[in-house]
């Protein structure tokens, strides 16, 4: 593992554990299980959070993950899924057990997204390789791509900035993705600040 990795793994918000706990039944079941990560503005750190999870996911299940995220490689998963090229061109370590890729990279790519997600041959093609498919979504801000995830996957977390996001774009997201019939599964309140020894909030 990465020094940045290990760093992460040991560095993990104090709410990522019990996600870890709370969602590992659920994840038992079946290949290629999928869990978005989705924040209702840009900057609230669903990367931070998604990576967290992901390597904590391992660390304590030895369970394989595929962290979906932009940017992770310059091949996307979906133009190497229909070039008919191994999905391993398009994947790079993240830690031990966690691998990142891109999405998309290219024009054609997005136009073919949609298509590819509803495909079950590429789900298909995915098992063996992983247990768990993390996807770091874009937020509802910035683009529609998180709820498509969303709707996929048996859970859904949604990413907030504490102290910082205001209740109503909160709600605004849970609503626009309940609507969808995504599967909320938790919270995360990222970026909190401790006022007080976060030692002493722990006895509280």
């Amino acid at each position: 593992m990465s020094a940045t990795s290990s760093k992460l793994a040991t560095e993990i918000n104090a709410e990522i554990r019990p996600l870890v706990h709370k969602l590992n039944s659920t994840l038992s079941s079946g290949n290629s299980v999928k869990v978005t990560f989705i924040a209702a503005t840009t900057g609230e750190g669903t990367t931070t959070v998604a990576t967290a999870f992901s390597l904590a996911l391992h660390n304590e299940s030895g369970k394989r993950v595929l962290l979906v995220s932009d940017n992770q490689t310059k091949t996307g998963i979906v133009e190497t899924f229909i070039s008919g090229k191994d999905i391993n061109a398009a994947v790079k370590p993240v830690g031990e057990g966690v691998f990142g890729g891109s999405w998309t990279v290219s024009n054609e790519g997005r136009r073919q997204s949609g298509k590819t997600a509803q495909d079950e041959e590429f789900w298909k093609s995915l098992e063996g390789m992983f247990d768990v498919v993390v996807f770091d979504s874009p937020s509802l801000q910035a683009a529609s791509d998180g709820v498509a995830f969303a709707q996929l996957s048996e859970a859904t977390i949604l990413v907030v900035a504490a102290e910082s996001t205001r209740k109503e774009v909160v709600e605004n997201l849970r609503d626009t993705l309940t609507s969808a019939g995504a599967k909320i599964a938790g919270v995360v309140m990222n970026k909190r600040e401790f006022h007080i020894p976060e030692s002493v909030y722990k006895r509280l």
